[in-house]
Order: structure tokens, then C-alpha cells, then sequence
């Protein structure tokens, strides 16, 4: 053979040419000269012209395969077939997944740990532990409060609609910081906290492992510090003085008291007056279930004295109507906030005590709260005037009838 043969396969070509050794076949794939060595021209022939089939149909690799390359590719496929895996690219999708999540780890180790943390667990759906969280821990908490955790919990429903063991760290880390990227970090720690709660509860429950990789993320957000505005003892007067004879008690006892919302509306007259120069909030009318007692100073009660005969709940009505009624009277005073109250009892008793414990004790907070938000923020004249806080008597005044 002087001149080269040429065998073609629609637009590829190929050159066998002569040689010492044989017949040499040669042709073109990905733009890269492939060479082979023949003993005779028919061989040449019919391998070149496979070589161009599988080219023209994008197999063209499969040609330059080895022999022990072929036989894993076979071997691969009867695997696939046994164990009936539809997508082997899909297969490769995951493992590639898999070791970006986990780089330094083998699989089978990865598959290990999982099986020894999941295998003996109960698989429950996330709206089910959450709701059976739910269930026991409402008892314990004020209506306001279970109504809030309640819509709260509605919400990680919508966003996590899945098997609670299919929760994954990044479906949490974009719930925090794309669906509530927004939100304050206090409204935020909100979330965390029942997170927290339903993920310890289904652990008790054997629906969740132990060993999980959330605590970092539902680690609580530092709240930045925020100077609290402090109303006046005349802005005080002008809320006592502006309620009607319902509301008055209620803002009476969040004035002097500092009690919390929820605490003020289980109050009964008995826990006014059952006790010497105290207010007892009882076990079960207190948000942290542990009793306390605050004292009743000398204002508070000659606010209170025409209800001294008055007994069983002070706050008869709804919590929506105080609340509309509480609102009214903020806004009297341009102030917003259900805490305007207690916040002001905390600022004007810590600046006369001088003791974050004693405060926190009357409060149900911790003291580092106390001394961290409400130190120094009003001084003592005004604390004093605060607690001196006085309706003006008039002679023959009408009692309240009961």
C-alpha cells in the first residue's frame, strides 16, 4: 500500500496506512489524533469503521476503552440492574453531593452514622411532633401566650412540610435568614426557642436523634441593647385618671406593680387583699410558675380602696377588649407597647431600692435584665414622685357599687 486507505462513516473519516508491523488505523475524536495497530487490513478496516459509528452516535470514547475498562462498565450495569437504579447519572449526581457536603469523610462511613442515629427512631412528620408539643406544654401557658406560639408554629408548618428527619441545616439556615431576614433578632429567637423545644421533645419521644447539627444555628441572636423610654409620673396620672371603672384596677397594678399583662388578668381581689401590705401572684397566675409578691404601696391602695369590697376576678371581660382599652389609653399619652407599664415600675423601683435582685424577685426576671436594661434610666426624685402618684379626693365621694 503506497497510498493510504481511507474508510468514511458520514462526515468521519479514517486512514489505515502500511507498516512494518502490521497496518496502523488512524482517525480524529474531540480533536485529538487516535492511532491503532492492526495485523491485518480487514481488522483495520472494521474496527476504524466502529471507531467512526460510535464517533458519529457521541460514543466515540467507548472505543478506546481496555479490555478490564470494559468489564467494569459491564459489571456496573448488572449492578444497576440488580439493584434497580433507573438514573445511574442521577446516582453520581448524589454521590458528587455528598462528598461536597462531606469532603474528608467516606460514605460508608457517613451511611453508618446515620443508620446507628436514625435507624431505631420512629418516623413522625414535622406538623405532628410540633403539634403534639403543642398539646402538652398550652396547659402551662397563659392564652395569650399559646395563642401566639400557636400561629408561630402554623408558620414552621408551611415552611417545613416534611418528615421531621428530612430537616436539613439548610432549609433551617434559609427559614432564618430569608423567610425571617427581615425580622428583629428578638422576633427571630422566638422561633428558635420553639424549634429548640419541639427538637428536644421528639428526642424524649424517640422521633429524633440526639446527635443532630442544629444547636449552632438555633443558637439565640444577641438583641441589641435599646435605651428604654421611660413614660412620666404625669403621664402615669393622666392614664389612672382617663380610665373608667373597669380598667383602672388593671392599669393600677401594672403601674405599681410592674405585673405583666397576662399575670394582671387572673388576678382576683383576694390576691390584692388576702395578704398584709402585698400583692401575691400565685404559682399558677405567674408566666414562670413560681410564686411571687410585690408590695402595696400606699398609692396603689388609695387607688384601689372604693373596690375593697370587690370579689373574684378584677378583669371580668376578654383579653381583646383590656387590650383595645389598655391601647386607648397609650395612646392618650402618645406611647405604644403592651410593656409601658412595667417598664416603668422597673426603672422608677430599681432607682429607689437600688437592688436589681429585690426588683427582679417583685418582677419574675432575672437581675442581670433588670440592672442591664433599667439602671440609671430615671432618677430618684422621679421614682419617688412616681410612687406618690395619687387620685384627688374629694368629700362625699360615691362608692362603686359592686
Amino acid at each position: 500500500m503506497r497510498k493510504p486507505e481511507t474508510v468514511s462513516y458520514y462526515k468521519h473519516s479514517a486512514k489505515i496506512y502500511k507498516a512494518n508491523d502490521g497496518f496502523h488505523a488512524t482517525w480524529y475524536l474531540n480533536g485529538k489524533r487516535v492511532k491503532k495497530q492492526f495485523s491485518t487490513l480487514k481488522n483495520a478496516k472494521e474496527s476504524a469503521l466502529e471507531a467512526l459509528r460510535l464517533i458519529h452516535k457521541g460514543e466515540g470514547d467507548l472505543a478506546h476503552l481496555s479490555p478490564v475498562k470494559k468489564a467494569e462498565l459491564i459489571e456496573i450495569q448488572r449492578i444497576f440492574s440488580e439493584e434497580k437504579i433507573i438514573s445511574p447519572l442521577a446516582l453520581v449526581r448524589e454521590y458528587q453531593e455528598a462528598k461536597r457536603i462531606a469532603p474528608k469523610t467516606d460514605l460508608i462511613s457517613i451511611a453508618k452514622f446515620w443508620t446507628d442515629n436514625n435507624e431505631k427512631l420512629e418516623r413522625v412528620t414535622f406538623k405532628f411532633a410540633a403539634e403534639d408539643w403543642l398539646k402538652t406544654k398550652r396547659p402551662n401557658w397563659s392564652k395569650l401566650h399559646a395563642d401566639k406560639t400557636e400561629k408561630r408554629v402554623e408558620r414552621l408548618c408551611d415552611v417545613f412540610s416534611i418528615d421531621l428527619l428530612d430537616i436539613d441545616l439548610e432549609s433551617v439556615r434559609a427559614f432564618f435568614h430569608v423567610d425571617l431576614g427581615k425580622n428583629s433578632p428578638k422576633y427571630k429567637n422566638h422561633f428558635r426557642a420553639i424549634l429548640k423545644s419541639i427538637f428536644n421533645y421528639s428526642i424524649e419521644q424517640n422521633w429524633f436523634p440526639e446527635k443532630h447539627r442544629f444547636t449552632t444555628i438555633l443558637k439565640n441572636e444577641k438583641v441589641p441593647k435599646s435605651k428604654q423610654k421611660i413614660i412620666t409620673p404625669a403621664q402615669f396620672k393622666m392614664m389612672l385618671d382617663a380610665s373608667d371603672q373597669a380598667i383602672l384596677p388593671i392599669i393600677a397594678l401594672r403601674g405599681f406593680c410592674g405585673i405583666r399583662h397576662a399575670e394582671a388578668l387572673r388576678l382576683t381581689w383576694e390576691d390584692v387583699w388576702s395578704k398584709e401590705g402585698i400583692i401575691e401572684i400565685a404559682i399558677e397566675k405567674s408566666k414562670t410558675k413560681q410564686r411571687r409578691t410585690v408590695p402595696r404601696c400606699k398609692a396603689l391602695e388609695t387607688w384601689l380602696e372604693p373596690y375593697r369590697r370587690f370579689d373574684g376576678l378584677i378583669w371580668k371581660q376578654s383579653d381583646s377588649v383590656f387590650g383595645h382599652a389598655q391601647n386607648a389609653l397609650h395612646k392618650l399619652i402618645s406611647v405604644s407597647g403592651d410593656n409601658v407599664l412595667r417598664d416603668a415600675y422597673a426603672s422608677y423601683r430599681l432607682a429607689i431600692t437600688q437592688s436589681a435582685d429585690q426588683v427582679s424577685l417583685e418582677m419574675g426576671n432575672s437581675p442581670n435584665m433588670v440592672f442591664d436594661h433599667y439602671r440609671e434610666v430615671v432618677t430618684p426624685n422621679a421614682a419617688q414622685e412616681w410612687f406618690s402618684v395619687a387620685p384627688v379626693l374629694e368629700e362625699n365621694v360615691v362608692k362603686l357599687a359592686q
